[in-house]
């Protein structure tokens, strides 16, 4: 799917956008704009959590904003914003080639099993991808299960693939992604096919989230515990789009920070 098919795909949709029963976000009526970084900044950026509220109760929803920006993003935004994921990500793996060798080492010694874990997810207009991680699970794990939710629990997960998804390193690898074009630093997760096709018969205007490219880390991820069913892969989505209608370079830098603090205070899966 391309710009064009997501803009008749919005153009159809726009009167069952605004009917809709969908629960989405609506962002509290705080500037990111003007916001200096010190002590009560952050206590009010943290606060900054959105609320859920119901499509019909809303004229001007926030779908309906994702719809128009499907239709007339800014190249400039685009361009400036794949500058920075560059540059960041040129200057992330000169500084962290070391810790990814050792996790590497540590990885191969934990279990048997390769590296690193490949798997198809769905990019910016549900163009498929091969996102690469670390492995944290055991090798095949869903040969008897086929696809399934991750859980906090997992049994599946290996011992040093705990401290990986807890501190979210398994995903270092992506930036390797990032260069290539089919990732971003910041923006929603990548899925795969099969669970998207599941969430879409319960959001049918679930495809909205594959307006921008997928991220390492975002707003679900640092916001929202790790997602194990469908109601929480569905109030992430609701995340996700208060993050396309609201998203600047000063909220991506502000989820990178947020990012920081759950890699060394180990407050993931």
């Amino acid at each position: 799917m391309n710009r064009a098919s997501f803009r008749e795909y919005c153009g159809k949709n726009i009167a069952s956008i605004k009917s809709s029963n969908s629960i989405i976000l609506q962002r509290k009526k705080r500037s990111y704009f003007f916001i200096p970084w010190n002590r009560k900044s952050k206590k009010l950026f943290q606060k900054t959590h959105t609320v859920l509220y119901d499509a019909t109760l809303k004229h001007d929803s926030y779908v309906e904003k994702t719809a128009k920006y499907l239709s007339c993003s800014p190249e400039t935004e685009e361009v400036l914003k794949r500058s920075v994921d560059i540059a960041i990500t040129v200057v992330a793996i000169f500084f962290l080639a070391i810790l990814m060798l050792m996790i590497a080492m540590l990885i191969k010694l934990d279990s048997r099993g390769p590296i690193f874990f490949t798997q198809e997810r769905l990019g910016r207009f549900r163009v498929p991808f091969k996102c690469i991680k670390f492995r944290t699970m055991v090798h095949n794990a869903e040969q008897n299960t086929g696809p399934v939710w991750a859980s906090k629990y997992d049994c599946r997960v290996t011992r040093i693939g705990h401290i990986l998804r807890k501190s979210r390193l398994d995903e270092l690898p992506q930036l390797l992604n990032v260069l290539r074009g089919d990732m971003s630093i910041v923006g929603p997760r990548p899925i795969r096919q099969f669970f998207a096709d599941q969430l879409v018969v319960h959001e049918p205007h679930y495809d909205l989230r594959f307006a921008v490219k997928p991220g390492i880390t975002g707003w679900a991820q640092v916001k929202y515990k790790y997602a194990a069913s469908i109601d929480d892969q569905l109030t992430k989505y609701s995340y996700d789009i208060f993050y396309i209608t609201n998203r600047s370079l000063l909220f991506d830098f502000m989820i990178m920070a947020e990012t920081f603090l759950i890699v060394f205070g180990l407050r993931g899966l």
